[in-house]
């Protein structure tokens, strides 16, 4: 039988990984700076935040038409 602690950092790796995937998905060709992921137990409920610092470009280049 797992204790909890053991448990929940089991499913922090997990979610750590989920996360990171997505977060990537979103940034595209940006980067990740910094990523902090924390996980808290409050009652039967495991509370994952992630927080990250990215960098990405987000402007584009738009010919304007010549009246």
């Amino acid at each position: 039988m797992q204790t909890l602690s053991s448990l929940a950092a089991q499913v922090l790796a997990l979610a750590d990984q989920v996360l990171t995937s997505r977060l990537a998905g979103h940034i595209g060709d940006g980067e990740v700076l910094s990523r902090e992921l924390t996980g808290q137990v409050e009652g039967d409920t495991l509370l994952v935040t992630l927080t990250a610092e990215c960098r990405e470009q987000i402007g584009q280049f738009v010919e304007i038409p010549k009246e």
